[in-house]
């Protein structure tokens, strides 16, 4: 066979040069798959809805007085969730959402200084170290230590002394009670 006739010929439209092959099968056998699953998916979930609906349809002939009843209940709740939650809740984001830049900027702010600080205490601590370096201390002979004696006793004083010390008993004092009224007699 010559090469020309291995060509698969494929006349040109009006439409521009056509395409040479057709897809495989498998790739047009996943896109049936896919339409397929999507449309059966649709109609399901349609018929779920339905049916759904009409269930819960008995439920709103009871619903619907009830909700009648406890409407001032759900408008009370409404308006204290009002006041005391999204209210509140809006305040502090409009003011954290316009506090953001004040925020970062102090925040960034003690973030440098402690930066700094660190490395002005590491740097003169090295500065200190470097020069004022320690001299090595001369080793000093320790004198073993002996064990402790009992201290003697003081001396006994002589005889002359003990005249002018206190004797031996000694006098207690006892105070004088005195009343108010003697007090004011004086």
């Amino acid at each position: 066979m010559n090469g020309e006739a291995a060509k698969i010929f494929v006349p040109q439209g009006d439409s521009g040069p056509a395409t040479a092959a057709r897809s495989p099968p498998i790739v047009e056998l996943a896109h049936f798959l896919v339409r397929a699953l999507s449309l059966s998916y649709g109609v399901l979930s349609w018929t779920i809805v339905t049916l759904i609906f009409s269930l819960l349809a008995p439920l709103s002939l009871v619903f619907t007085p009830i909700s009648y009843l406890l409407s001032p209940v759900f408008i009370l709740v409404q308006a204290l969730l009002d006041v005391f939650v999204f209210t509140p809740y809006a305040i502090v984001a409009a003011v954290a959402r316009n506090l953001y830049p004040v925020y970062v900027f102090l925040a960034t702010a003690v973030i440098c200084a402690l930066l700094l600080g660190f490395a002005a205490r590491t740097m003169s601590s090295v500065i200190v170290r470097v020069l004022f370096t320690p001299r090595p201390k001369a080793k000093l002979p320790v004198p073993e230590l002996e064990p402790e004696r009992e201290a003697p006793p003081p001396p006994e004083p002589k005889e002359k002394e003990k005249s002018s010390l206190r004797t031996g008993t000694s006098k207690t004092r006892t105070r004088k009670r005195v009343s108010i009224k003697d007090e004011r007699d004086r």
